[in-house]
């Protein structure tokens, strides 16, 4: 039997499929995951916060719909949110995404112009 550090890493990746990759880069590929623990802090608390606005909506938060993300994003823009905070906003519903194995709604075109707005 091989041993675990030497077995290939299956990676998610942002068109749902999976990667094999070799085993020497499977700690970077958990970084990139998981992330640092400024960013864990982070994008739990704004997913805490998007959570709260679908399930005062009536929305489901995973997987999310783009008009649902939409939504959340113009009502962060109408309290006066930055743009910079508004995209890690996006970025964590992306990661929850990714790591749920769902297709992402942040990806959607029509988002990307909603954030240009």
């Amino acid at each position: 039997m091989e041993n675990a550090s030497q077995l290939p890493v299956l990676v998610p990746t942002r068109s749902h499929s999976m990667v094999e990759m070799p085993a020497s880069v499977s700690r970077y590929v958990e970084a990139g995951l998981h992330g640092a623990e400024n960013t864990k802090r982070g994008y739990a608390a704004d997913l805490r916060s998007f959570q709260d606005y679908c399930e005062h909506h009536e929305l489901s938060h995973l997987p999310a719909d783009v008009t649902t993300v939409a939504g959340y994003i113009s009502q962060m823009a109408d309290r006066g949110m930055r743009l910079a905070t508004i995209r890690r906003h996006v970025a964590a519903i992306a990661k929850l995404h990714q790591l749920a194995g769902k297709p992402s709604p942040t990806s959607h075109e029509a988002l990307h112009v909603v954030l240009d707005g």
